[in-house]
């Protein structure tokens, strides 16, 4: 009539601690003023910002899961897969550092076409940081800033100046 239990004890406080800080990376992506996005190495949308939503005109439920070249123009576009592509290969032969430091977007800033749902383009500053977590995807996270006011801004001071 004995009764006996088999289990397994663990600490739950590491689980509890990284799902608090899920939840604030989460907000402070989510919150942030300037359109954060991530990517995966094949290109998918795994997250994005309130803002990026309303620059895009997407909505996020729609924008997760789909290529990052719905915010693209053609040309681009289609060179982009070549440009992950090419990233990977470097990744593997090489490294994170090497890969990074012959990259021509990662670590920099760079002005690009960008594209809205309803196929509208404007010009954009671009800002892309690669994250290696050792037996994890590499993700892509980078922010994509709207920057037509300032090139209107620039394009009024010289014309200004001119007169």
């Amino acid at each position: 009539g004995e009764v006996t239990f088999v289990g397994f004890v663990r600490s739950v406080e590491t689980e509890v601690e990284q799902l608090q800080q899920n939840a604030i990376n989460d907000a402070v992506a989510r919150l942030s003023t300037l359109p954060v996005l991530a990517i995966d190495m094949s290109g998918t949308v795994l997250s994005c910002s309130d803002s990026a939503c309303v620059t895009f005109d997407w909505p996020r439920e729609e924008l997760i899961g789909q290529n990052i070249k719905v915010l693209m123009p053609d040309g681009f576009a289609n060179a982009h897969d070549e440009y992950l592509a090419k990233y990977a290969r470097r990744l593997e032969d090489a490294g994170p550092e090497r890969a990074r430091a012959t990259s021509n977007i990662i670590n920099r800033s760079r002005r690009v076409t960008a594209k809205r749902r309803d196929e509208v383009t404007f010009p954009a500053e671009v800002s892309v940081r690669d994250l290696h977590i050792d037996g994890l995807p590499t993700v892509f996270v980078g922010t994509i800033r709207d920057i037509s006011d300032d090139l209107e801004k620039a394009a009024q001071t010289r014309c200004a100046e001119t007169i």
